[in-house]
């Protein structure tokens, strides 16, 4: 689970561990140089990270400008940026998880085929290229990460996430990303945990089950049902039944209408503390080297 912010909502003697794996974004306008401290104080503090690496250079979040790389990248115009990333986690000598381009198949995200002639090849060439320039400076400490959303939208079979699968010796982990937005938004529903992963899970473990999988991304928002219960129910069951899951990240903030706050009220956060009970929750699974 990631970027956990306790809040004031939680006296201080009960307070939830702290994770030792994190996600964090990065765009084509971070140069590793600067990026650099910030990483290495994560693995300083015994963390693991998982870093999305999205290809735009815009600063504006969502608002992308029309400053997607895609193309460049197949130009070999981003080529340098991309060896000085390689060679700065290579000499991390730490275990670095590297998600490029994740959502891929949702039009949101302004890398998907749907504004590049409706081609998933063109997404699969740029992975290619990063693979390539990663597998050349010796960067093996670096585990590729394949991460879709659940749903594709546009949902036509020329937009289907597995079109935009690399193939099995370019990928290292299988990412899953659901989440339950609730009912803030006329065209939504709540949809319990099961709903989310059960038959995407499926799915993937028929096409992918030689590959570990992890939820890269996911939460529950406030509104429209109980998001305690989702918590309590969903995150017990991943023990339970789905094995092939090692790692989850928690998505922990506000999103526009979506409340995705892990301690958004008490319940939900005495929720969280009951899953970090169970017995198999891993602890001190990430081991400084001496």
């Amino acid at each position: 689970m990631l970027n956990y912010s306790q809040k004031a909502i939680d006296p201080p003697d009960t307070i939830l561990p702290e994770f030792e794996f994190f996600m964090e974004y990065f765009n084509f306008n971070d140069v590793f140089s600067k990026s650099e401290p910030y990483i290495s104080d994560h693995y300083d503090q015994g963390h693991v990270l998982l870093i999305s690496l999205q290809p735009f250079t815009s600063s504006h979040g969502r608002d992308y400008d029309g400053s997607v790389v895609l193309c460049d990248m197949l130009n070999g115009d981003y080529d340098r940026y991309l060896f000085d990333w390689a060679r700065g986690l290579r000499d991390l000598n730490e275990p670095v998880l590297l998600r490029f381009g994740n959502e891929m198949n949702g039009d949101w995200a302004q890398w998907c085929s749907w504004f590049y002639g409706l081609d998933p090849d063109l997404f699969i060439m740029a992975w290619a290229r990063i693979h390539t320039i990663f597998d050349y400076v010796g960067a093996d400490n670096v585990l590729f990460v394949w991460n879709p959303h659940d749903r594709t939208y546009p949902d036509y079979d020329w937009q289907a996430q597995y079109l935009y699968y690399p193939g099995d010796d370019m990928v290292d982990w299988i990412g899953l990303t659901a989440y339950n937005n609730g009912v803030t938004r006329p065209t939504e529903f709540w949809r319990d945990f099961e709903e989310c992963y059960s038959s995407l899970y499926d799915e993937y473990m028929i096409r992918y089950s030689d590959k570990p999988f992890m939820i890269t991304e996911f939460a529950c928002n406030e509104i429209g049902g109980d998001k305690s219960e989702w918590i309590n129910v969903g995150l017990n069951s991943l023990f339970e039944d789905y094995p092939n899951i090692w790692i989850s990240v928690w998505w922990n903030g506000v999103d526009d209408t979506w409340i995705y706050d892990l301690d958004s009220t008490r319940e939900s956060q005495n929720a969280a503390k009951n899953v970090l009970r169970h017995p198999n929750v891993m602890r001190d699974a990430v081991q400084i080297k001496s």
